[in-house]
């Protein structure tokens, strides 16, 4: 064997698995993210010219199923269950039936059954034993995606599609674009703000939606944006729920599917010269260009910078030291020690010690005081002091279970109080330095027990100086619980001054020069500090996007002038014009690095236009290049 055939991706061979299989034992395909045994399941019963009858399980299809099995058994079909894991109180019924292939009636020789499920701990284990079973693993990279979805092709299939020479070129192109759409997740929130599985049926359905359009349109007019919109929009985009990574989506699509792509010769489809369209051939030609891509994937190949692969990197070493600590046993405090004293307690460098004086240590100096609202109460009802109490309200509620849990801890590890299970949870994270959960209530973080506690520090010390009367001159927006209030009442403030509409007003963005010094707060809106730039660097200079420093993950932006101006009528045209121009970036913010949020809010707050420099905004778009209020340090 030469020493390339250990990194080539190993391909299921299906027709080998069904050679070896019988009517009596069901082959079970163990699913994973991104693959889907259904188009292969398809191509082999056409080969072997037999009907497959396809059921995707889910609640009332028990009869159905049954009906198709016990058919099937007699005429000698083939049955396809996909989903099991959705019907898993029906499996208990599938056994009795794949039990009866051998104690009763044997079914007809050519019968079949195959099974498709997730992982589930309550899947019958007879089903299991007596089954083949398949794990089909997704292919790591772009190239090996690309030899996968190729393998399954003919040269008749090339040469028997409408207008062979269009769907060639185009075909390739799609299987790049189905390939980076995948392989992109592998960039965290740079790829998507959510994970999306992609897989072989949303690959087919765009392959079959593409022949149509080369078969119905006879002349070269291709008619491109319905074609764009079925498989972008459609297709894949059914199960793209975040607007960003439909921006994303819409971006690949356009630079994939477009007159050029069937025009020009080698036309590219990435920064990366290797990847191009290559001119019409038969499959072998294809297959040999598919091998000759590179092994390990350029991060140009999808429009990102190779900072993109060290933040990569960084957070699966993260995700695996998370792994590591969630398998080391935790011991909380039983209690019973009090009666040593707190004399004895501190010779002892033991995990109860150490988390009873990180919990004293905290309450005692690094956890601030409740902040008062009696000057805030007296002042204005203005949109602004209505935001400043509220924001004051929710942290005091927040200081007042941070105290109130350290206080119980202290208590639990002393034994004068029984530990429950939030007071674990907050033995274990002190114990690790990590934010106990409880803490979350008020805003998401992912900074560490060290830099949260400073962090709450600043926060609260915005709002004391801002209750006492001193208002900020910069806003440091990260210090807010809800900086989308903020905003607001900055627009409220602006259309009582003008006589408008709150909803006739947009924001203005303008970055200010690093070298500016504020010493009074904006005449119109407000002067905004504390956002962070990922996916892209900052020129100062020209005040616009610019490609970062290697390693240079996050850049600090400068202050940022929220300006809230009109929107409507020729003003709101032209403002829009402006957010879409190719000069401009329309650039999401979002309150932490998980862009997606958690289960209980979003982590979106809104859209900042930045000029994107020398490149088009489309470049950024892939980028992922998005502002953040708070980092993971």
């Amino acid at each position: 064997m030469e020493s390339t055939d250990y990194i080539k991706p190993p391909v299921n061979d299906i027709k080998q698995i069904f050679s070896n299989s019988n009517c009596t034992q069901p082959i079970i395909f163990v699913l994973s993210p991104g693959v889907d045994p259904q188009q292969q399941l398809d191509t082999l019963a056409n080969t072997n010219k037999v009907r497959l009858n396809a059921l995707s399980l889910g609640d009332g299809m028990e009869t159905t199923a049954e009906r198709f099995i016990e058919q099937s058994c007699q005429t000698g079909e083939w049955v396809y269950l996909a989903n099991c894991h959705l019907m898993i109180q029906w499996m208990v019924r599938l056994e009795e039936i794949i039990e009866g292939f051998t104690n009763n009636q044997q079914p007809h020789s050519n019968f079949r059954l195959f099974l498709s499920s997730k992982p589930h701990p309550k899947f019958p284990i007879t089903i299991l034993q007596k089954s083949r079973k398949i794990t089909t693993e997704p292919p790591q990279g772009l190239k090996s995606n690309l030899l996968r979805l190729y393998k399954f092709l003919t040269n008749d299939q090339l040469q028997s599609a409408p207008r062979p020479h269009l769907y060639k070129k185009l075909l390739f192109s799609l299987s790049l674009f189905h390939s980076v759409l995948l392989e992109r997740s592998k960039f965290g929130t740079l790829g998507w703000n959510i994970p999306y599985d992609f897989n072989d049926s949303d690959f087919a359905i765009s392959e079959n939606i593409l022949k149509l359009y080369l078969d119905h349109d006879k002349s070269d007019q291709i008619q491109w944006d319905a074609l764009r919109v079925l498989i972008a929009d459609i297709s894949y985009g059914g199960r793209v729920t975040d607007d960003m990574d439909r921006r994303v989506l819409s971006v690949y699509i356009n630079q994939y599917l477009n007159m050029n792509a069937v025009e020009q010769k080698n036309y590219k489809l990435s920064s990366d010269e290797r990847y191009f369209i290559p001119v019409d051939g038969d499959l072998d030609s294809y297959n040999k260009f598919i091998t000759e891509l590179p092994n390990d994937d350029p991060p140009e190949a999808f429009g990102q910078h190779s900072n993109a692969d060290i933040s990569s990197q960084i957070s699966n070493s993260i995700d695996l030291l998370d792994s590591l600590i969630a398998l080391t046993p935790m011991q909380s405090s039983g209690g019973g020690n009090n009666s040593r004293g707190s004399s004895h307690r501190d010779k002892q460098d033991t995990p109860e010690n150490r988390v009873f004086q990180t919990a004293q240590d905290l309450l005692d100096n690094r956890i601030p005081d409740l902040i008062s609202t009696k000057m805030a109460q007296q002042q204005d009802e203005s949109a602004l002091n209505t935001v400043l109490l509220q924001e004051i309200y929710r942290y005091n509620h927040l200081l007042t279970i941070i105290k109130s849990s350290l206080s119980d801890l202290l208590k639990g590890i002393r034994g004068e109080v029984v530990m429950s299970a939030e007071l674990e949870e907050v033995y274990n994270c002190l114990l690790i330095g990590k934010v106990p959960n409880m803490w979350h209530v008020a805003y998401p973080s992912l900074k560490p027990l060290g830099s949260w506690t400073r962090d709450l520090q600043r926060r609260i010390k915005q709002l004391s100086d801002w209750a006492d009367g001193d208002t900020p001159v910069v806003y440091w927006l990260p210090g807010f619980t809800f900086p989308s209030g903020f905003l607001t009442a900055l627009k409220q403030t602006a259309a009582r001054a003008q006589g408008v509409a709150v909803d006739e007003l947009t924001f203005e963005y303008t970055v200010m020069p690093s070298s500016t010094t504020f010493h009074q707060r904006a005449k119109e809106g407000a002067y905004v500090s504390g956002l962070y730039l990922e996916g892209a660097g900052w020129d100062s200079d020209n005040s616009c996007l610019c490609e970062p420093k290697l390693m240079q993950l996050m850049v600090d932006m400068p202050i940022i002038h929220f300006k809230p101006v009109p929107s409507a009528s020729s003003n709101g045209a032209a403002t829009k014009k402006k957010s879409q121009s190719k000069d401009v970036y329309s650039c999401p913010l979002y309150l932490f690095p998980i862009r997606a949020g958690t289960v209980d809010r979003s982590a979106f707050v809104t859209c900042v236009d930045l000029k994107s420099g020398d490149k088009t905004s489309d470049h950024w778009t892939k980028r992922g290049t998005a502002l953040l209020m708070s980092n993971s340090q």
